[in-house]
């Protein structure tokens, strides 16, 4: 990118209290109603983060994430607060287009109508969504945003370009929608104040942002 893109990640929230995260590459965003902080209360939004920008493990400096705190400490979402994120994304954009914006969605949910439709006006609009093709056998046509024609739907492979094994599922997702793999397997994270092996395909999604 020629101007430095915002990169929003809508996830479980980001910590800049971690050693990998800088917090003036940063803006606290949007959270749920339900939430009274940013605060990262699971570890996975900052392990997301540490990926794409952090110190040490950081893959790019390109870009400034803004914080969108959606997901709580039991991983549980409101679609209705996942449709409002976006319409704030999509303003925040429409204020100036020559800034880039990314969306990690480094998760699948089961198909939703409405948020599929909601995902595909900021795609129209120039807006890039990168999601997981999730961790479980199911084909991603049924998965939102993967579904999404427009969106770049990401699968996991490991160090020898072959699908991983998950400890509850078979493999990563499958099917057209899928787009393409990255990394995804025993990748060091900053996960609750610890650098930690992670294997998940969301953890791909942070390496598509960038590649």
């Amino acid at each position: 990118f020629q101007t430095r893109p915002n990169l929003a990640l809508l996830d479980t929230g980001i910590n800049f209290t971690s050693l990998e995260i800088e917090s003036s590459l940063i803006e606290d965003f949007y959270r749920s109603s339900n939430f009274t902080d940013f605060r990262d209360d699971v570890g996975h939004g900052t392990a997301i983060a540490s990926i794409i920008l952090g110190t040490n493990l950081g893959i790019t400096s390109n870009t400034k994430i803004l914080n969108v705190k959606i997901f709580d400490n039991s991983n549980l979402v409101n679609v209705f607060e996942i449709y409002n994120a976006l319409e704030q994304l999509k303003l925040k954009y429409l204020e100036n287009t020559s800034v880039p914006m990314i969306l990690n969605c480094s998760w699948a949910l089961i198909d939703t109508q409405f948020l599929t439709a909601k995902s595909e006006e900021l795609s129209n609009i120039g807006i890039i969504i990168i999601g997981s093709a999730g961790n479980y056998d199911l084909d991603t046509i049924h998965l939102t945003p993967a579904k999404i024609s427009q969106s770049i739907t990401v699968g996991n492979i490991d160090n020898d370009d072959v699908l991983p094994g998950f400890p509850d599922h078979q493999h990563t997702g499958y099917g057209q929608a899928l787009d393409i793999f990255a990394p995804g397997h025993n990748i060091w994270t900053m996960f609750n104040s610890q650098y930690v092996q992670k294997t998940d395909t969301g953890i791909s999604t942070s390496y598509r942002d960038w590649e």
